[in-house]
């Protein structure tokens, strides 16, 4: 039985890497190297907009609404199946490769069955809340984890998550680019190109992001940090599979919730699709206000506390610049004449009706996806007292110290 190794990569946008943007060769060469012995995920959407959520969703197969958690910093799995049981029960070791500042992500995904967790650095206490002198950088991790896997008789499935450090290393700044986020990402690049080569001989790998990163896409920044970032940057994912025997391009809509069928059945990587996904919304102390829908290439985002909505044709307009629910244009077609009113501005389609439809099918069901006892503007009270409680006991305990 061949080794599996899950190599996640935290916030990685698609547009940074080669294999979806050549422009980027640059930065990600062992990215561009490799994408053409993989199957490569062209529109993968993620589950969520934050870690914890991401990784539950992933390897459970379920979204976060199924795990009954109401805000952020819940920990509740009623499953006891997940992607690291299925290969327990298949007699395979499993492994967790992690960096200690990821502690507080991992209790939040509980998803792990029996698997063995090689942690490495430290966490934020034990280094004095100094982010950088917490972590191994990427590289350092991958090495760590090939000198100890190679030791392991048992076929196994790892994870392994590859964490950049707050500021990149000097000669990534140096010599590829000032930019930070663009020098983490040739950063972490490089620590998946040696992870590649040292295992394609014997293993099957599964390379990709938990979420991307907003750089001021809509004004958003980051990923769920403002608890609706929905963003193309943040909710389309890379993703690239290696078994060793197929190539190509899945060019289907798939969602994250479908990644553990795809490592407990690469050769189906070509043909898995979804008619549907969703991407949920959600970070500390936050309920979700607010919900990606994606059905073939178009994209409804609806707000909870207020109930708008924005909705987009990705077909056409990948950078959701035109906002077909808004008023900010008149919706033109052409008559049997090829005339149309003179009304400006305006964008002229052929198929308002199906527009539509779409729209309002998709609104009903971001409406009832959390069913009707969810009341994000009463979860909002609450947390805002909660806050306020934690916020006193805070203070009255560094008064008594």
């Amino acid at each position: 039985m061949k080794n599996k190794l899950l190599i996640t990569i935290d916030g990685i946008r698609k547009d940074r890497l080669s294999c979806y943007n050549p422009k980027k060769q640059y930065l990600t060469p062992n990215f561009h190297r490799i994408a053409p012995e993989c199957i490569l995920f062209e529109d993968m959407n993620a589950s969520a907009t934050s870690t914890g959520m991401c990784f539950a969703s992933i390897f459970t197969g379920r979204y976060q609404k199924e795990f009954g958690r109401k805000t952020y910093g819940d920990t509740q799995n009623p499953f006891t199946d997940n992607l690291f049981k299925d290969f327990e029960d298949k007699g395979y070791k499993t492994i967790i490769c992690l960096n200690k500042r990821f502690d507080v992500h991992a209790r939040l995904i509980n998803a792990f069955s029996n698997a063995e967790f090689w942690w490495t650095g430290k966490t934020l206490e034990e280094a004095g809340q100094l982010k950088d002198a917490s972590s191994l950088r990427p590289k350092e991790q991958a090495e760590y984890f090939i000198e100890k896997s190679d030791r392991v008789k048992a076929p196994y499935f790892a994870w392994i998550h590859l964490w950049g450090f707050s500021s990149p290393e000097k000669r990534f700044t140096d010599n590829i680019t000032p930019f930070e986020y663009d020098a983490r990402v040739a950063e972490l690049d490089e620590a998946v190109g040696i992870l590649f080569d040292h295992f394609k001989a014997e293993s099957e790998m599964f390379i990709g992001a938990d979420h991307g990163y907003a750089l001021f896409e809509k004004g958003r920044w980051s990923y769920g940090k403002d608890g609706h970032c929905l963003v193309e940057a943040v909710t389309s994912v890379p993703f690239l599979v290696y078994n060793g025997l197929q190539k190509g391009v899945n060019h289907e809509l798939v969602s994250q919730t479908k990644l553990r069928e795809i490592v407990n059945n690469p050769k189906y990587a070509l043909d898995v699709k979804d008619s549907v996904s969703f991407c949920e919304t959600r970070y500390v102390d936050q309920p979700d206000i607010a919900l990606a829908v994606r059905r073939d290439k178009y994209k409804l985002i609806y707000y909870y506390d207020t109930g708008a909505y924005e909705f987009y044709d990705l077909m056409t307009d990948e950078q959701e610049t035109i906002n077909y629910a808004g008023k900010r244009f008149h919706k033109l077609s052409r008559d049997d004449f090829g005339a149309h009113l003179a009304l400006k501005p305006y964008i002229l389609r052929t198929d308002w009706e199906v527009i539509e439809k779409a729209m309002t099918d998709m609104i009903s069901k971001a409406k009832n996806y959390y069913g009707a006892s969810f009341n994000p503007a009463k979860d909002r009270k609450w947390l805002k007292f909660a806050r306020k409680i934690r916020g006193i006991l805070k203070a009255s305990y560094s008064r008594k110290r």
